[in-house]
């Protein structure tokens, strides 16, 4: 569904003198409103967009590439939708209705629409990817996902074209789908990117749970809060010179062996020779940092080297949750803030066409069976029964009660400006659930 779903829906079945009038009155309460929105919510989402792919491409942000890219194809679809929109915002205010400007406002605000539906779709599975099989993604995370972008491109483009080829007027730049056309539409902009991302998401907080309950999950991050203790006792015993003197201290040999003599057993002659060095006097128990330096057996050598490369796992796949809770967050918000404008679309256009539905080829009818809130509309180019009807309806005592097609036009109304601020919000949500994103953020804008 594209930005001007009120006026498609309207349009495509709205053709009797009362109805039209009704809408031409409830389509003029909300135009400045509108028009400001427009202009503000455009320029804000221009301006994020552009930062946003910015600071996306720094190498800093994260090595994975293929998130990298699917969010930076999402800002720029984002852009594409935001630069439509103003363009509409500024026909509107000119009332241009020129033919190439009204092309580029349809198609490109549907695509970027429907790019951005898939992309959100395309991250959010590889996030599930990353965690339900963190192996097999960190081998292959340095790869980018230009193939899957290149088709999700190429198919929204495709689609868009056909649907205003195919047998889709416009009317003061707004599409008027046919009734399949509109199925299609409602099916691959709304029905099916929602359920997978809805699915998907609650899959991945499904495995974050299952993780952290797990026991290496558990013991992850216990030896995290163990190696962050220890950096903090380290550093707050540290003396004047540098180095720690509670860890540099010898104890003697002998006082771990008072006790113990030597026998037959061979467990007894390797500890004879460690046993006499009791007699040795142990006077030098400290030593400098130099000195002891070049004593440091290689089993602590070893030892360190470990404790690193489990402190670099720890961290690497810390980072990993990280990341995925902030982008189950953005996709979470992009339903949040796109559902409501597709359903009441979709409400509006069954309303419609069940109120506006008389079987073809029928020539009578029955004012009294004919509701006073029910507007009836002909679906035939019959004109005998076309008259027939008009003049039917002028000889009836037919009340005009506009409530019902009001309240959905301004649902519709209310709830597209909110569907508008969801391609313009995904820097602020980056902004405020991403680390790595935030400080680069200060850091660009210290040096400004």
């Amino acid at each position: 569904m594209a930005i001007v779903n009120i006026s498609s829906i309207r349009a495509a079945s709205i053709d009797m003198a009362p109805n039209y009038l009704k809408f031409e009155n409830i389509d003029n309460y909300p135009s400045t409103v509108s028009l400001t929105y427009i202009f503000f919510i455009s320029s804000i989402g221009i301006i994020t967009n552009v930062s946003t792919v910015f600071l996306l491409s720094k190498n800093n942000f994260t090595k994975n590439l293929k998130i990298k890219c699917a969010l930076i194809a999402l800002a720029l679809s984002d852009l594409l939708f935001n630069i439509a929109l103003s363009v509409r915002g500024m026909s509107d205010l000119i009332e241009g209705e020129s033919e190439r400007v009204c092309m580029f406002i349809t198609f490109f605000s549907h695509l970027a629409e429907l790019l951005s539906a898939y992309y959100t779709v395309l991250f959010t599975i590889q996030r599930y990817c990353a965690v339900r099989y963190p192996f097999e993604v960190a081998i292959n995370r340095r790869s980018a996902s230009i193939i899957p972008l290149s088709i999700i491109f190429l198919l929204s483009s495709l689609f868009c074209f056909f649907f205003y080829y195919e047998e889709n007027p416009s009317e003061k730049c707004r599409p008027v789908p046919a009734l399949h056309w509109f199925i299609a539409n409602a099916s691959l902009s709304f029905v099916i990117p929602f359920s997978l991302i809805s699915i998907f998401n609650i899959l991945i907080v499904y495995y974050i749970r299952k993780y952290s309950l797990s026991p290496i999950g558990a013991e992850t991050i216990s030896l995290k809060r163990k190696n962050l203790l220890k950096t903090r006792t380290k550093t707050s015993s540290m003396d004047d010179t540098g180095y720690n003197q509670e860890e540099t201290r010898i104890p003697s040999l002998g006082s771990s062996f008072d006790g113990v003599t030597c026998g037959a057993s061979p467990d007894c002659d390797r500890l004879c020779p460690f046993i006499s060095l009791r007699e040795a006097p142990t006077r030098n128990t400290y030593y400098s940092s130099d000195s002891y330096s070049k004593q440091i057996p290689n089993k602590s050598s070893t030892s360190s080297k470990e404790n690193e490369s489990v402190d670099r796992l720890t961290s690497r796949m810390a980072q990993s949750i990280r990341v995925t809770r902030m982008l189950v967050f953005v996709s979470t918000c992009f339903l949040i803030l796109n559902a409501p404008a597709h359903l009441c679309a979709i409400a509006m256009k069954i309303y419609i066409e069940v109120n506006s539905f008389i079987p073809a080829g029928s020539t009578v009818i029955n004012l009294n069976q004919i509701d006073n809130n029910v507007v009836l509309i002909p679906n035939t180019s019959n004109e005998t029964y076309h008259e027939n009807l008009f003049e039917a309806i002028k000889r009836s005592t037919f009340v005009d009660d506009k409530s019902t097609y009001q309240q959905l036009y301004k649902a519709v109304s209310i709830t597209q400006m909110i569907q508008y601020a969801s391609y313009s919000i995904n820097f602020f949500l980056y902004s405020f659930s991403g680390i790595t994103f935030r400080t680069n953020l200060k850091q660009v804008i210290q040096k400004l």
